[in-house]
């Protein structure tokens, strides 16, 4: 949500700079580091002492980064991180544990209530139906719900259109925005922790596909500047 607000607040002001991969590294190398901090959480919770970790697995967008492999590697003496497991189906399983995580003031129902409103938008649209905020939907409603459904609603709320054409270009949502929908809506799922099957049409729709397909699509329009606000994106030419 941080960076939800401080890229709204930022909207319109053009910023062009130019970074050395060298000074690139260095102004990442704070956060670059903090990669170890919740590795030694999870060994000291597990009990687990680092010689006794033969094998290391990345997943998500830390596997691109050069600095956090070698990093790992040298952690854990040597030994080299590899990216063998399902990069999509891990990520979403570690996504599902923080969202089930509450931290601080914010318990499961406050959780709720905050991403209540996107639920109530979603069934709206879907039902044809103005809900009020505070409808109740029931479980049988909710397991209904399906990537289809989402995937329709999603595009009207980016392209304004349910079935957007190939010129048309999402000018209404951010891919930031929709992942924050697709968050909202998954903490409501019956199913919270199981991927969408395609075959048998059950789990959670918003661990599907079709869904992560949509929102990347939507951020390679931001990527080239065609997007919604797409001005407040900074360009930043590295010398690589």
């Amino acid at each position: 949500m941080s960076c939800e607000h401080a890229n709204r607040a930022l909207s319109g002001i053009h910023f062009n700079s130019t970074a050395t991969h060298a000074r690139f590294e260095d102004k990442c190398g704070v956060n670059i580091r903090k990669t170890t901090e919740p590795v030694n959480t999870v060994l000291r919770d597990a009990k687990l002492p680092k010689n006794q970790v033969h094998e290391v697995e990345l997943a998500g967008d830390s596997e691109r980064f050069h600095n956090v492999r070698q990093l790992l590697s040298y952690f854990f003496n040597g030994t080299e991180p590899t990216k063998l497991i399902n990069s999509a189906e891990s990520m979403a399983y570690g996504e599902t544990v923080v969202e089930t995580m509450p931290s601080g003031n914010d318990s499961s129902e406050n959780l709720q209530s905050r991403y209540k409103p996107a639920l109530v938008a979603f069934m709206s649209f879907k039902d044809g139906v103005n809900y009020s905020a505070d409808m109740n939907f029931s479980e049988q409603a909710r397991l209904n719900i399906t990537p289809e459904l989402l995937c329709r609603w999603m595009n009207h709320r980016a392209y304004g259109s349910e079935q957007p054409t190939k010129d048309m270009k999402p000018t209404h949502a951010r891919s930031s925005t929709l992942e924050l929908y697709k968050k909202a809506i998954s903490s409501f799922m019956p199913r919270l922790t199981i991927p969408w099957d395609n075959v048998r049409h059950e789990g959670n729709p918003t661990r599907s596909e079709a869904i992560n397909q949509l929102i990347k699509t939507v951020k390679r329009f931001e990527v080239r500047r065609e997007g919604v606000l797409s001005s407040a994106r900074r360009s930043i030419e590295y010398c690589l």
